[in-house]
């Protein structure tokens, strides 16, 4: 698997040390911050969360495995993407972007490249992802993606106060390749 992968706008790359201050940013919005609580708020939580993420193989089974989103026009990281391999050729994705880099397309291009690895690069069969109720945006993202919804968890998540449904959404590899041409 090479990295980085890059699509139109940005590149989808491992961590460096210089993207702390862009880390420290993202998380510092509560939306963000409940989202990825493993990343830590301080400088030196973010480094401990880096040189972990760096430990991993790229796309290594059962780790959670993330990459920044870099924007290409000015270098800035914008975002995470996350990518789980599972048993049997699968995988869960997930993404969260900073609050200044939302409702642009960023999420949804990212997940989109991420996906023509997995069927591509990684031979998987299989591609899901949880939605909240609580984040439209997501929900959204993911059908535009043309993932298909597979079932609701009714009040499964707390958030901001309030009890949200999860929705789950799948892509198989034959449905990918059809949307391909």
């Amino acid at each position: 698997m090479t990295l980085p992968i890059q699509s139109e706008r940005i590149i989808l790359r491992r961590f460096r040390s210089s993207d702390i201050p862009d880390l420290l940013e993202f998380v510092a919005h509560p939306s963000v911050a409940n989202e990825v609580q493993e990343m830590g708020s301080s400088e030196s939580e973010i480094q401990d969360y880096i040189t972990l993420q760096n430990s991993f193989q790229p796309f290594e089974p059962h780790k959670v495995f993330d990459l920044g989103i870099e924007r290409i026009t000015d270098g800035k990281l914008i975002g995470i993407l996350t990518t789980i391999i599972k048993h049997h050729r699968k995988a869960e994705i997930g993404y969260g972007l900073g609050i200044a880099h939302r409702r642009l397309g960023y999420a949804t291009e990212a997940a989109r490249a991420l996906i023509d690895t997995c069927f591509t690069e990684l031979d998987l069969h299989r591609v899901q992802a949880i939605a909240s109720s609580g984040n439209p945006a997501s929900v959204r993202v993911l059908q535009r993606l043309g993932m298909k919804p597979e079932g609701r968890l009714r009040e499964a998540n707390l958030r901001d106060g309030k009890w949200c449904d999860l929705y789950y959404f799948g892509m198989l590899e034959n449905e990918w390749r059809s949307k391909q041409g």
